[in-house]
């Protein structure tokens, strides 16, 4: 520090003298003021971030300025006679752990701590570990382990565990490692209260793992991603902890099927990815959480039996919640989503229910159905979106009730789709204020449109494309400017006890085009009359 400081009064003093030569003499008072008044408010800022800089050092300058200071050797365990030679006190109970405290390992070997093929209990605490070109500390069949309060980095793995149960790995710090925790076929284990970032792959990547809980931990800047559950057995929860600009924030994969997950109130941020990707998983939760800023909210792939609840998804990119690859069972209820490419949508998705949602803001579709079948979109709010409130593409036996849509383009759409949609059911939805046309059905087949209300449309409340054989009753159409409905090249549609209410100033939109026109004619035949000379004037007059 004290060569720091005077490095700033030398550059004050070179600065000042530069700037007073080169003024005239009439502002060298005005200029030496000023520069010695700035001089001493720079002094001042760059005295209070002294601390700043040396936490803002890398790994590398970390372990160099570590190799100053002597390191211990590395620590080398592979029986529990072992682990009691090497530890600093303890007996190797539950209730007195052998205890590694408070040493500082830089290596250039493979590891700083290893314990290989115990059943002792201990604690790994208060360590710097770094260097190791395979693990901080590494771990194999070794269980009822405390790690806690140990700084790791510049390793290949942090911690790497194989083999182990009932272990605890609490307020580490953990960066600058290629893997931040690397763990393979381990159980009964916590994670808990670490900070872990700026590793060069997964900030934690879990493979085989079962009765696992990871909680309030704090993972940001790594690269491929926050936390890769991969393979999961079962019973993992996820809860209370904060994803910041990772690739995916948490990722859950299991080629031979996981169940009894549970990820809830975590915060993910700025994401390159998902928030929250699972794939093959079942009887999933995930719940309370709030992503933002990412490229996508939640990814459901090959999953059943799950539950979507009361998230909160606002300003991604893509899409806020996308189900697809033949899930099933997905209840996706009482999530509010705004600013989202779309908000949710289901492709190749089936007995599902989309229910009491907020859609808000989206650039696209507020809802969205595609080859999906047997699905309930119920009960939902839709507002303001910049292409339909629910856009529908292929797909059968799916029902849409009871939903509010406001101020979309469209309210419901499938005009841009080529696949036939057959058997939908469309009941008591209410409908206003679209842009354009309320409904819009393309290739809609045997289903039915009932006790729906459409009004303020911008142009038609509901209009019908090569859509046959489909009962049209009982719903009102007020105030719709171009009308209340529409049929174009079908067969067999039935209209029954439908309302249709022209509100007084409602101009339907054909009338506005003939209007259009007129107004161009008589625009045009005033212009002709105008330069018609007048009788008993000269024309060059």
């Amino acid at each position: 520090s004290d060569v720091y400081k005077r490095q700033i009064y030398t550059c004050i003093k070179i600065v000042v003298i530069i700037y007073y030569k080169k003024s005239g003499k009439r502002f060298r008072n005005i200029v030496l003021h000023f520069l010695l008044v700035l001089s001493l408010l720079g002094l001042v800022l760059g005295l209070s971030t002294l601390p700043n800089l040396e936490a803002g050092r890398t790994s590398s300058q970390l372990s160099s300025s570590l190799m100053k200071i002597k390191s211990d050797p590395p620590i080398t365990i592979y029986s529990d006679m072992q682990l009691a030679a090497a530890a600093d006190y303890g007996s190797g109970t539950a209730a007195d752990p052998y205890v590694i405290e408070n040493k500082t390992i830089i290596t250039n070997g493979d590891y700083c701590i290893r314990i290989y093929y115990t059943n002792s209990h201990f604690v790994i605490r208060n360590c710097t570990l770094s260097n190791a070109t395979y693990a901080g500390i590494d771990l194999y069949q070794a269980g009822k382990g405390i790690i806690e309060n140990n700084t790791i980095f510049g390793n290949k793995n942090g911690i790497k565990i194989s083999k182990g149960s009932n272990y605890t790995i609490a307020e580490n710090t953990i960066f600058d490692n290629e893997m931040g925790i690397y763990s393979f076929n381990s159980s009964d284990y916590m994670i808990a209260q670490n900070t872990i970032f700026n590793n060069a792959k997964y900030g934690l990547q879990l493979q085989y793992i079962s009765e696992f809980s990871f909680l309030n931990n704090r993972i940001f800047d790594n690269s491929y991603g926050g936390l890769w559950l991969l393979d999961i057995i079962s019973a993992v929860t996820i809860e209370l902890n904060h994803f910041l600009n990772n690739s995916d924030g948490i990722r859950c994969s299991s080629a031979s099927g996981g169940y009894n997950i549970s990820i809830s109130h975590n915060i993910i941020t700025n994401g390159r990815g998902y928030g929250v990707v699972t794939w093959n998983i079942e009887n999933f939760t995930v719940r309370n959480n709030t992503i933002s800023q990412c490229d996508g909210g939640i990814c459901i792939l090959e999953c059943k039996n799950g539950s979507i609840t009361a998230n909160t998804i606002v300003n991604v990119t893509g899409l806020g919640i996308y189900s697809s690859s033949y899930s099933c069972d997905i209840a996706i209820l009482n999530n509010s989503i705004s600013s989202c490419d779309s908000s949710v949508y289901l492709a190749d998705t089936a007995h599902s229910l989309v229910a009491n949602n907020t859609v808000n803001l989206c650039k696209g579709n507020g809802i969205g159905l595609s080859a999906s079948y047997n699905n309930w979109v119920i009960r939902n709010s839709i507002t303001n979106c910049s292409s339909a409130g629910i856009y529908i593409c292929g797909g059968q036996h799916n029902i849409i009730a009871q939903n509010i849509m406001e101020f979309n383009e469209y309210g419901i759409r499938n005009e841009l789709c080529c696949c036939y949609c057959n058997n939908y059911s469309f009941l008591f939805n209410t409908i206003c204020h679209s842009v354009r046309k309320g409904v819009y059905l393309y290739r809609m087949n045997n289903s039915t449109f009932a006790y729906n209300i459409i009004s303020h449309s911008g142009d038609t409340g509901l209009y019908l494309v090569d859509s046959d054989y489909n009962i049209i009753k009982g719903n009102l159409f007020n105030c719709n400017r171009g009308g209340g409905y529409k049929e174009w090249s079908c067969t067999g549609n039935i209209f029954e006890n439908n309302t249709i209410i022209t509100c007084p100033g409602t101009i339907p939109a054909f009338l506005w085009q003939y209007l259009g026109v007129g107004l161009s004619v008589m625009v045009l035949v005033w212009y002709q009359l105008k330069l018609r000379p007048r009788k008993g004037i000269h024309p060059e007059l």
